[in-house]
């Protein structure tokens, strides 16, 4: 008598993202979008702003929080958003839902302990371990959530064991990799709207060696050490092949001591893609003396367009520069060392270290293919 082939039932997967905007909309597009093996349905915030889906993607654009005008408002929108989660969860019963991020906490555990309550198994990928600049009470509460999670997603070795060491969880913590940042702005749109060339030509950077710091200018990203360094070194604040650029808002990093340096540009205020992208690609490299992140989008931007990074130990950002050489990891948050790991940079770049052999290297290991067959792995051992 002939067996019939056991035919592998498609899982239902719920997919939430609140925050699904910006580079985290381009992590979750590039997850989820090529899935073969479950039946994903995406909820994602109304901002999205990357590319449409595949039809086999079911998504439905719920969050609105963002855009409401104080915290009381984005709780209300947020508290609603949730509601019709959880009407989609009763109806639909997905068998895994796997959330990307918390956004306010005690909502957040009420609707955990609802999908504990009916046996939906939970991923959660812990893109940081606590959110920047911490308190105490955020311990207790996260240590509250990460407990009732089944299975938490880190990007890096160093995470995990950040994660056993101050969380003592038991449970199983899975490394899968940040995947490459290509934000949704080619080359010919920076051209043709000649963004790249006005910033070069207004700061005169044509020959010269170009350091940026760019996003959130705030303590956490060691921002006051690159202030530092470049305001008591004269080889570099007297330099006039040098250009310190600081883009992006500041969360209370004092940088008068640059302001009336001629080789400083400082701009607080939120940056567009297209300037974004275009400073990237401008830039000889990206200085990331952070004292405490996982891992970074802007790291994973600079090796997409092959621009060298300088970064600390922190988390998972020197991990990245084990599978090739595309930049330099200092050994101690300080001035001085980063003094010393920028001249080693120099003489690096000067003999053609960074090549793109190098930054192939890193592109492959971290290739969207290899992350989504290890996040679909996960998904079939729940």
């Amino acid at each position: 008598m002939l067996q019939s082939k056991k035919v592998k039932k498609t899982k239902l997967i719920f997919y939430v993202d609140p925050m699904s905007y910006g580079n985290l909309g381009i992590y979750d597009f590039n997850l989820i979008n090529n899935m073969k093996s479950n039946k994903i349905f995406f909820f994602g915030n109304i901002n999205y702003d990357y590319k449409k889906f595949s039809n086999k993607i079911t998504t439905s654009f719920l969050f609105s929080y963002s855009n409401k005008s104080n915290n009381f408002k984005k709780l209300m929108s947020y508290l609603s958003s949730m509601i019709s989660l959880t009407k989609a969860v009763l109806v639909l019963k997905p068998k895994t839902i796997h959330i990307q991020w918390i956004k306010f906490w005690f909502v957040d555990l009420l609707f955990l302990l609802l999908l504990k309550n009916r046996n939906i198994n939970v991923v959660y990928t812990a893109h940081n371990l606590l959110p920047h600049n911490s308190k105490k009470f955020d311990f207790i509460k996260f240590k509250i959530y990460y407990n009732l999670i089944d299975k938490i997603i880190v990007h890096s070795n160093e995470t995990k064991s950040e994660f056993k060491t101050n969380f003592n969880l038991n449970k199983n913590i899975h490394v899968i990799e940040h995947g490459i940042l290509d934000i949704n702005i080619s080359t010919n749109d920076i051209l043709s709207t000649k963004t790249k060339t006005r910033i070069s030509d207004k700061l005169k950077l044509k020959n010269k060696v170009v350091f940026s710091v760019l996003g959130y200018q705030d303590y956490y990203k060691g921002c006051d050490i690159v202030r530092d360094m470049w305001s008591q070194q004269s080889f570099f604040s007297e330099n006039d092949n040098f250009q310190l650029i600081i883009w992006g808002k500041n969360k209370g990093i004092d940088y008068s001591i640059l302001s009336d340096l001629m080789n400083v540009n400082i701009r607080d205020e939120y940056i567009s893609n297209e300037e974004f992208v275009s400073i990237v690609q401008l830039s000889s490299v990206i200085l990331m003396p952070y004292r405490d992140i996982s891992q970074s989008g802007l790291l994973l931007t600079a090796i997409s367009e092959g621009v060298p990074v300088i970064v600390s130990k922190a988390g998972g950002l020197s991990e990245v520069i084990k599978y090739g050489k595309v930049g330099e990891v200092m050994n101690n948050l300080s001035p001085t060392d980063l003094m010393f790991t920028i001249q080693k940079f120099i003489n690096n770049s000067n003999n053609r270290v960074y090549n793109n052999s190098e930054f192939s290297k890193v592109k492959k290991e971290f290739s969207w293919d290899k992350i989504l067959v290890k996040t679909e792995s996960l998904y079939s051992q729940m």
